[in-house]
């Protein structure tokens, strides 16, 4: 197949993300202010610790779709540890990411010793997390105490 332009994939997509800042900037003067910008970096953080195991999925050639959900699935443990149960913080994050590696041991046992195909695995775990989980921990309240107390966690210095 030959080659329509002379540049490679980084060189595309870094062009995409100028043109759609420069589009975005003209439709809002806000868009390219500091406090818009260090707002997005912010929220890299989320997306940036559930890119860093799904790279080395992906360069093995697997696919996990479960990664949200199962994200999902740690935060409503972490809550329902923290409020509902009135443990400590610290005992709820350890609790929320053991729950997140037990989820992420059964889908590898799953897949590498129960011969499953990974899509299937992982087409199956979203709904005990989100669904079933949020249900049977909170039903369906939010956990309120928690902003009030957590928010000190992500103020700026």
């Amino acid at each position: 197949m030959k080659r329509i332009l002379p540049i490679g994939k980084e060189a595309v997509l870094a062009a995409v993300l100028v043109g759609v800042s420069v589009c975005m900037a003209a439709l809002s003067p806000r868009f390219l202010s500091i406090q818009n910008l260090l707002e997005m970096t912010r929220h890299f953080v989320e997306i940036g610790l559930m890119a860093l195991p799904m790279t080395l999925i992906i360069i093995t050639a697997g696919i996990d779709l479960s990664v949200g959900s199962i994200m999902g699935l740690c935060a409503v443990i972490l809550g329902w540890c923290w409020e509902r149960c009135g443990l400590g913080i610290w005992f709820a994050v350890c609790a929320a990411c053991a729950s997140g590696c037990l989820a992420g041991l059964v889908n590898g046992v799953l897949v590498a010793f129960g011969r499953i195909p990974p899509l299937i695995v992982n087409a199956g775990v979203p709904w005990p997390s989100t669904g079933g989980w949020r249900l049977e921990s909170v039903r369906g309240d939010r956990c309120s105490a928690i902003r009030s107390r957590f928010t000190f966690w992500g103020r700026a210095i």
